[in-house]
């Protein structure tokens, strides 16, 4: 029988590991030192320093490939090596004594790596945290992929020097050192087309997106503090050819192994991760084009459609093929590895209602809806407009009752919810308390357009009970508690409190305001004013608790004049009355009879000519001179009745 080989012994260890009788890796400097933050030294018996035993192995330089021929912009992408899940590619350079921009401090890397899992929602969705913490123990997440991570969670610590003015702007150091490593001198991208690459560039574009720290204004004095959000597409478009490059759209066979291999647990979790990517572009995309008006690029860079609900014709300008993607798989099923065993979900499907729902997908679909009915309210004077609304109104409707039983809003759902969010177990609980926000967001959105539509054809309409979206509302900040200043939830729960309800001087929306600005540099009440608004007045599109007067109607007759018959002339038309005041909630559409004036009683003055000059036989007891006496004002036509 053959013995196995016999491990070969290192010709030298480290003088740490030496003198605590650890394993060596021969490198300089070695992992334990490393991780240990330890000066790594390699001296012989004498004391003299000498090299490490094992110096890392050169790596092959990438092939340029061929650029294709094309009408939109394209980039080169270097070949992507063999790899498995986080492995580096490149080479360690780890000296403590160089200053390059790879050297990073084990500790802090730590750190920022621990908040970026507990607050950077909603970015934390495309990395496997435990594959990506398991490979960051073993030094196998390449260097621009830490970077960064850092520049995204840098906001959260606590170390001094990372202490900046705005917070949001500490991870520019490694922002600029995640750059440094991923392209050339020329602006080139150079790092690896594979699935690290593409999650840092992701992180890159969600950090460029709000890492400004001036405000700047236009000639008007509108506020463009927010350029960030409209103008950060280096990144976004990088991102979007590279997963394209991965065929990211290439649909997945099902599998039928009841006990499938290593490698294929991870190419799953891979084509995930992928997918994941696109869906937060895509997320992020329709955001951007609520709040700021951003029409979208997509992949193909195909123009939005507001044709109806559906995705056909693309929406934020992604193409419907696009939209065809395989949602991302519940939280729980990611988070364990177990993808190849969720069930699949699309956003042309309707949504499944077990307990491994995705809350992503949901998020997605939600989402969805709400920018198709913002999008009708930017042009509400289009005939296809009512059908848009009324379509969303369907689907929204359709939305809220497939969501399972543990995603649907009680107080024991919240409460469960909360508790997950306070532990960040997983994004699950994030998702659902957006899924919330953006469901009474687009409920009140939709009042505001049928309110305005009624408006438009001079119809009543009477405003629902607003209590059902302000508990939500309410109850969403509440389970979020102080963590809410660190979470991008908080600017749309301001969303609907300022554009449709005009409360930017509550004290407490105003504490939120200040929160925000700080998070992501904008100031929602200004860009809202901008946007639909007046410097003086509420947005043009807030929900009117009181109706304005309509034009009078043309040649009415003069009503002072006494000398005509109140029985032939007009009642007076009054303000129209499309809602009525929200602390109001009686359904009545017509006004009571007391204040109509029917229930007035007066004594008219005797006349002795009939209106218009016409004289008129009186008999009996109704043509006395008290005639009129007791009778109503409107009523009085009666006292001239006659008798046959």
């Amino acid at each position: 029988m053959d013995k196995p080989p016999k491990r070969k012994r290192l010709a030298k260890a480290c003088d740490g590991c030496h003198k605590s009788k650890r394993r060596c890796d021969g490198t300089d400097p070695c992992s334990n030192c490393y991780f240990a933050s330890k000066p790594c030294t390699y001296t012989d018996s004498t004391g003299r320093p000498v090299p490490p035993p094992r110096l890392p192995d050169p790596q092959p330089q990438p092939q340029p490939q061929p650029q294709p021929a094309s009408s939109q912009p394209s980039y080169q992408f270097p070949q992507s090596q063999p790899q498995s899940s986080y492995a580096a590619s490149s080479a360690r350079k780890r000296s403590h004594s160089e200053c390059d921009p790879e050297t990073l401090d084990p500790l802090l890397t730590r750190e920022l790596t621990n908040l970026f899992f507990a607050h950077s929602h909603p970015v934390v969705s495309i990395i496997h945290k435990p594959t990506f913490t398991a490979a960051l123990s073993h030094n196998q997440v390449p260097r621009y992929l830490v970077n960064a991570v850092s520049a995204i969670a840098a906001r959260h610590s606590k170390q001094p020097s990372l202490q900046v003015k705005p917070a949001r702007c500490a991870g520019r150091r490694f922002q600029d050192a995640a750059i440094a490593l991923m392209f050339d001198s020329s602006g080139r991208l150079t790092a690896p087309a594979n699935l690290q690459t593409a999650q840092a560039l992701c992180l890159l574009s969600t950090y460029e997106i709000v890492a400004h720290d001036d405000y700047k204004f236009d000639k008007n004095g509108k506020d463009k503090s927010h350029s960030g959000w409209i103008s950060g597409e280096r990144f976004r478009a990088l991102t979007l050819q590279l997963i394209e490059s991965m065929n990211v759209h290439t649909p997945e066979n099902p599998l039928l192994s009841s006990t499938p291999s290593s490698a294929m647990v991870t190419e799953t979790l891979e084509r995930e991760c992928i997918r994941r990517i696109f869906w937060l572009v895509y997320v992020v995309d329709c955001v951007r084009g609520v709040w700021f008006g951003w029409t979208g690029g997509g992949m193909s860079h195909s123009s939005p459609s507001t044709e109806g609900l559906s995705i056909g014709g693309g929406v934020m300008g992604f193409s419907e093929a696009e939209l065809h993607l395989r949602l991302p798989a519940d939280e729980t099923s990611f988070e364990m590895g177990v993808v190849h065993q969720s069930l699949p979900e699309y956003l042309y499907l309707p949504a499944v209602r077990t307990h491994y729902a995705s809350e992503f997908g949901h998020l997605v679909r939600v989402i969805t809806i709400h920018q198709k009915v913002e999008s009708a309210l930017d042009v509400l004077a289009r005939p296809e407009t009512k059908k848009v609304v009324a379509d969303c109104e369907r689907l929204l409707e359709e939305w809220s009752c497939s969501l399972p039983p543990h995603l649907l809003f009680s107080k024991q759902c919240v409460s469960v919810q909360k508790s997950m969010f306070e532990t960040s177990s997983n994004l699950g609980a994030w998702c659902y308390a957006l899924i919330h926000i953006y469901h009474a967001t687009s409920s009140l959105a939709l009042i505001v357009a049928r309110q305005r539509l009624a408006e438009q054809s001079r119809t009543i309409y009477n405003i629902p009970d607003l209590d059902f979206i302000m508990e939500r509302i309410y109850s969403i900040m509440n389970m979020l508690g102080s963590r809410a200043k660190y979470s991008f939830i908080q600017g749309s729960v301001l969303w609907p409190l300022i554009k449709y309800l005009d409360m930017a001087k509550d004290p407490q929306v105003m504490l939120w305001l200040e929160d925000y600005e700080d998070l992501a540099g904008v100031r929602m009440e200004r860009l809202v004013r901008d946007r639909w608004g007046d410097p003086q007045g509420p947005s043009s599109l807030c929900l009117r608790h009181t109706t304005p007067t309509l034009p009078p109607r043309p040649s009415q007759p003069d009503r002072s004049d006494t000398s005509i018959d109140p029985a032939l002339v007009t009642p007076k038309e009054k303000s129209f009355h499309f809602a009525p005041p929200l602390s109001n909630g009686s359904d009545k559409l017509l006004p009571s009879l007391k204040s109509s004036g029917l229930l007035e009683w007066s004594n008219p003055a005797p006349t002795n000519l009939p209106p218009f000059g016409l004289q008129t036989e009186r008999r009996g007891p109704i043509a006395s001179s008290d005639s009129g006496r007791s009778l109503p004002l409107s009523l009085s036509w009666l006292a001239n009745d006659s008798r046959d």
